[in-house]
């Protein structure tokens, strides 16, 4: 993410001092204290080490070949399922990225990984978030090859079999089997969601991803086509939150914005999706939901933490690659502003360490905790990502 034009001097300063104390603390952390993930373990934090050599932030290879090496050990030791974020879906994807560097088992692990998606692939959940769309989408880290492209159009193909078609589209269903305990009191018929973690927007931005890199892929087309049409069904100009955050049979549940749901989420697949099928009504209505996410809500205070997932950090990257992509004024602004909130509730912070945690008590009511985390999702980890370039 190019942030140099959204900053001014002084604050790309103030990031790069606070990633450096980030970062120092990180070489105190123990690779054999953390599990494989890409959302809170080893994983997440070898692609931290990586993003923070390639922005000349310090060396940090010996830190991520350890991390990396732990994260591949999990996955060859013990029958982890595939997953973008949680499962070893993300492991893959980070050995991608740094060319398969990841010791003799990690040849294996992706041989593996080909063998589970293709076996698994139509009894998988959907979502990008641990399910078909984020398997899709680390795959699409690898070398193009014949094998891959067909291995791509397996996970689209089921991924429409997932959907329910309607007048309006496509859409999936979360059914109550796929919930925790407490998500199932809460949605007890399950729920349509539309937002990017765990909905329509991860879905399209998969299937967008994939046009991009495999335009022969005729069935992404079409399926992106009818998501997209769905989802622009279910928008309410006149709410504050335009989009509804999940859909059950007795209601249209609205909430804040952040990578994982709400509106921010869901004008980035737009946006994607415009981009791959040149439609600029889409654009306008993804550049037009971004700009009314921030002038309805301003800094929303119902956002306490300041994590990737679901925090300020999230937002003020998702409304950076807005600005980056459309050249939008206020879409711009929005990134700054998210931004210096992010440094002044950091700076709040007696510990400077602070992140808000949500756990889900017997009632399905959110319950905040305040907990120092390391992790690339929720933790302070993602300050790296979200900071670079920056010198």
């Amino acid at each position: 993410m190019v942030w140099g034009s959204l900053l001014t001097d002084a604050q790309r300063r103030e990031v790069r001092a606070v990633s450096m104390t980030l970062l120092g603390e990180l070489r105190q952390v123990s690779p054999d204290t953390r599990s494989h993930t890409l959302s809170e373990g080893a994983a997440g934090l070898a692609l931290v080490c990586e993003v923070a050599d390639q922005n000349n932030l310090g060396s940090f290879e010996t830190e991520g070949d350890a991390f990396l090496s732990r994260a591949v050990e999990d996955v060859a030791e013990y029958p982890i399922l595939p997953g973008l974020w949680q499962g070893y879906s993300g492991v893959c994807w980070v050995l991608d990225r740094f060319n398969n560097d990841g010791g003799e088992s990690s040849g294996a692990i992706v041989d593996r990984y080909h063998k589970d998606i293709t076996a698994q692939c139509e009894r998988r959940a959907y979502d990008l978030y641990g399910g078909l769309a984020g398997d899709g989408l680390a795959l699409l880290e690898r070398t193009p090859s014949p094998d891959l492209e067909r291995l791509l159009l397996r996970i689209v193909t089921a991924l429409q079999a997932l959907s329910t078609e309607s007048e309006a589209g496509r859409h999936w269903v979360t059914s109550p089997d796929h919930l925790s305990i407490a998500g199932r009191k809460h949605s007890p018929t399950g729920f349509i969601a539309t937002g990017m973690a765990h909905g329509s927007a991860g879905i399209i931005s998969f299937l967008s991803q994939t046009i991009k890199l495999y335009p022969s892929i005729t069935a992404a087309k079409e399926l992106l086509q009818a998501s997209t049409a769905w989802l622009l069904s279910q928008r309410n100009p006149k709410n504050k939150t335009r989009y509804p955050h999940t859909i059950t049979k007795t209601e249209r549940r609205e909430g804040r914005s952040a990578w994982c749901h709400g509106d921010i989420g869901v004008a980035v697949a737009l946006l994607m999706a415009s981009q791959v099928l040149g439609n600029s009504s889409w654009e306008a209505e993804a550049v037009d939901t971004a700009r009314s996410a921030f002038r309805n809500n301003g800094i929303d205070r119902r956002l306490p933490d300041l994590c990737l997932c679901h925090g300020a950090s999230g937002v003020a990257q998702l409304y950076a690659f807005m600005a980056e992509v459309t050249r939008d004024k206020e879409c711009a602004l929005a990134a700054a502003s998210w931004h210096e909130h992010v440094l002044r509730e950091y700076a709040k912070s007696a510990q400077g360490l602070h992140f808000y945690t949500a756990s889900i008590n017997d009632e399905g009511e959110e319950v905040p905790q305040w907990t120092q985390d390391r992790s690339l999702l929720f933790g302070s980890e993602r300050w790296t990502p979200l900071s670079g370039p920056i010198s």
